[in-house]
């Protein structure tokens, strides 16, 4: 930073600049490799050697979800001489990075019942006693730490993050209590956000429960009786239109004067989701000309096996949405 920088720029107290912004004063910038014991690719092997029975779990990028989170149930098996490959297996509190597709993604193993072996997208550190692998984790996964991570691929359509440029890159330490109570504190938050998600996923089942009994005629509600009729969907709609197909960009949108193509993640869980929506490209903008209209349903009639024929109530015109 220079001095004209140091004028416009005012630093709080107790704080200090560094290549990542503002941290605390007694927060230190180290090298991965300044804390780092030891580092490894994950091993390829023979896909031939992969068996439902197999003595070894070997995980895979795809076995993280976006946070980091590990889902064990769904690492393959392999039968591999474990003596070949014992120095590549996995021990506890050991940090994984992915390295090439999704790259970037931290994540700490915990334990399994079987040795497991990191897969080759992955890179494996041992970090030394004095720091937390939750703590860094967090902070890789953080905004903070994607755009660094975003800084270190390589590669055009399949991006790639090399080990060598992890382990020169710097990063904000805090000491090691602080680091505790920081992870301690957003694996609080994880936890509650899990069982919220369990909470209304729980919800959701019990309405779709009712429903299936309400709208089938199999429950009635109190007070109603008699025969129900059976009509062609084409006998009760006035009017039946479907979108046209548009080509657009992922630029930004200005939402309440640019007409957009609204994606089929617009409709989703019997919700309208409007801002679920593309940036038409200007040749195409005269193309498009169906808007959801007010007091009317609209369906998703092309997307994955379990999302087709999603539909949701349009409660007011949207006149910049146009439908795909």
């Amino acid at each position: 930073m220079n001095d004209s920088d140091k004028l416009t720029k005012q630093i709080p107290q107790g704080y200090k600049e560094t290549e990542v912004g503002m941290i605390p004063e007694e927060w230190e910038m180290k090298r991965l490799k300044e804390f780092c014991k030891s580092s490894a690719y994950g091993p390829r092997f023979s896909g031939e050697l992969y068996h439902p029975h197999g003595n070894v779990a070997t995980l895979r990028t795809t076995d993280l979800d976006n946070d980091g989170n590990i889902n064990y149930q769904s690492m393959p098996f392999a039968s591999i001489n474990e003596t070949s490959f014992k120095s590549h297996f996995l021990v506890k509190d050991d940090l994984l990075i992915t390295r090439s597709g999704t790259c970037g993604i931290a994540s700490v193993f915990h334990a399994y019942d079987k040795p497991v072996l990191p897969g080759a997208f992955l890179i494996r550190f041992r970090l030394a006693e004095n720091i937390s692998p939750h703590y860094f984790r967090f902070y890789i996964n953080s905004d903070s730490g994607q755009s660094q991570m975003q800084l270190l691929t390589l590669g055009g359509v399949q991006k790639n993050i090399s080990g060598s440029n992890l382990l020169n890159t710097l990063f904000p330490l805090p000491p090691l209590h602080e680091q505790q109570a920081i992870a301690e504190a957003l694996s609080d938050a994880d936890a509650l956000i899990s069982s919220l998600d369990k909470l209304i996923a729980k919800k959701r089942d019990i309405k779709q429960a009712t429903m299936q009994q309400l709208l089938t005629g199999k429950t009635r509600l109190s007070g109603f009786t008699g025969e129900w009729e059976v009509k062609k969907l084409g006998e009760v709609i006035q009017n039946l239109q479907s979108g046209i197909s548009v080509n657009s960009t992922d630029d930004k949108v200005d939402y309440s004067t640019e007409k957009c193509i609204l994606k089929t993640s617009s409709v989703l869980y019997g919700q309208f989701k409007p801002w679920e929506c593309k940036r038409i490209i200007t040749s195409d903008l005269n193309r498009a000309k169906l808007y959801p209209k007010a007091n009317s349903l609209i369906v998703s009639r092309m997307n994955t096996p379990e999302l087709v024929g999603e539909c949701a109530f349009i409660p007011k015109d949207y006149y910049n949405r146009q439908l795909s």
